[in-house]
């Protein structure tokens, strides 16, 4: 657009210093400054409209880099990689950085080639509570399977005294016999003396 009233600014200034040459010829070089000072004006204009749009368009590729490798990377930001994604130089990714970082509450960490910045990242903060859950949940966890032994152990203890009391060795009880019929003795083995129980009612 500014190059489209440079353009038509010159074709005017043309046609006015031609038209002075004719019509009034010691008037040429006021209409020549003239000219050239509303060419010298658009062109400024231009330039400082290309300094404001160079900036924006650095901006913007600074802005896409930095939401990749934040998205990539969870947050991790490498100036070097900025810098080079971006096609920004490194020391006003360095001055970026810093700043958002104060701002965002970044941290730093040194690397071989330099300072990396650590923002806040939701899949982070997302991670550490799925961390701190899982240990709450083993902690519990722990205290109950404990609680779970030391009861196993109070329960093997308290059977223990009780068998001792009724006598481990024992004949054991007999059931009835399904058909109404006298229970039969109990079948000894053959290391055991065999049982009289007439002598012992005696």
């Amino acid at each position: 657009m500014i190059e489209k009233l440079l353009g038509g600014l010159a074709g005017v200034g043309v046609a006015g210093t031609i038209a002075a040459a004719i019509m009034q010829p010691q008037a040429v070089g006021v209409v020549l400054a003239a000219s050239g000072g509303a060419m010298g004006a658009a062109a400024a204009t231009a330039e400082i409209k290309r300094r404001d749009q160079d900036k924006a368009e650095e901006a913007n590729r600074v802005s896409n880099a930095f939401n990749y490798l934040y998205e990539t990377n969870r947050g991790l930001i490498a100036p070097n990689q900025l810098s080079v994604l971006s096609g920004v130089e490194l020391s006003k990714i360095d001055i970026f950085l810093s700043a958002l970082a104060n701002e965002q509450n970044g941290q730093f960490i040194p690397l071989q080639s330099g300072n990396a910045v650590n923002f806040p990242h939701p899949a982070n903060m997302v991670q550490e509570m799925t961390t701190n859950a899982t240990e709450w949940a083993k902690s519990q966890t722990n205290a109950l399977i404990a609680e779970n032994q030391q009861l196993k152990q109070r329960m093997t203890l308290i059977n223990a005294a009780r068998m001792s009391k009724a006598g481990v060795g024992g004949p054991p009880p007999q059931a009835a016999a399904p058909n109404g019929a006298a229970p039969r003795p109990p079948i000894q083995s053959p290391q055991e003396p065999p049982v009289e129980p007439w002598n012992n009612l005696l």
